[in-house]
């Protein structure tokens, strides 16, 4: 009985915790769940079962369609740049190098930072009168006139692309740089021996060594790039003509702009099924390595 009490216990520390994640995050995805299955005709009104006729009626919506295009390029393309960029820089960080602890310091700075004042921060470094980006590009004769980073439909994608690609790196180097580190460095030294070049070390070193933290790594990204939703919004709402309308901006503009409800319950539910999945895959691959 004393070991079953010594079992137990630690559970009921952690019982108001769940209890209050069960309110917050569960019992709510549970009922949009269901409603998504109804016709909703306003919030807080249960509607007539429908079954999947929402999830049809989604599926054959041309701007679902267009945002589910924009989200899928929107998150491969951060994604894969945060990747391929943090992994050099975090081999670049790993040698010993004069100020290697500040550069280090420093480039946290665009992590730590609150999503809202990144937000800010852009919106005037990207303003086509003002901005410091306009007057470096400039400088440097690579632009004669302002672009329109942010009103400009050709190029709003690409510049909240960079926007995610500033913010999320930093996240990425330090993934990484802690794989690097934990690396046993005889396995280098053996290597030389046998006369492996730099590039045979990275090959067959380094990156199978590094495949469970570039996998970790990858997949909270893809979560995070794919739910992103705060710095888009105050960066451009989603515009200009829906040119950065992805996923989790269009359920909020069509539920609370155009109040369509029954679209941005099921989009909703795609959203945390599409998570769930590529949890799923990592656990499945390489939860247990």
């Amino acid at each position: 009985m004393d070991r079953l009490k010594g079992r137990a216990s630690p559970y009921f520390f952690i019982l108001p915790t769940i209890t209050l994640i069960m309110f917050i995050y569960f019992i709510p995805l549970f009922e949009t769940i269901i409603f998504s299955f109804m016709d909703m005709k306003q919030l807080g009104v249960v509607g007539e079962f429908v079954g999947l006729r929402n999830y049809e009626n989604l599926f054959m919506n041309e701007e679902f369609q267009y945002s589910f295009t924009l989200t899928v390029f929107w998150t491969f393309t951060s994604v894969g740049l945060i990747i391929l960029v943090g992994l050099g820089l975090a081999l670049a960080l790993n040698e010993k190098f004069p100020g290697n602890k500040i550069v280090r310091t420093l480039s946290l700075i665009p992590w730590i930072t609150p999503a809202s004042i990144c937000a800010v921060f852009w919106r005037w470094a990207l303003h086509p009168a003002f901005g410091s980006l306009n007057f470096i590009l400039k400088s440097l004769g690579i632009i004669s006139g302002s672009l329109r980073f942010l009103s400009d439909p050709r190029l709003a994608i690409f510049t909240i692309i960079l926007v995610r690609f500033w913010r999320g790196l930093p996240f990425a180097v330090f993934c990484f740089l802690a794989g690097l580190q934990s690396i046993p460095e005889e396995l280098y030294e053996a290597a030389e021996i046998e006369g492996a070049t730099g590039f045979y070390k990275f090959r067959y070193i380094t990156l199978p060594l590094l495949r469970g933290v570039i996998a970790m790594t990858t997949t909270l990204l893809t979560i995070w790039t794919f739910q992103l939703f705060d710095i888009i919004f105050v960066l451009t709402g989603g515009g200009p003509f829906s040119s950065t309308e992805i996923i989790p901006i269009f359920i909020f503009l069509t539920l609370f702009r155009r109040y369509d409800i029954n679209p941005a319950l099921s989009g909703g539910v795609l959203v945390v099924t599409f998570l769930l999945i590529i949890s799923f895959i990592y656990f499945k691959f390489f939860g247990r390595r």
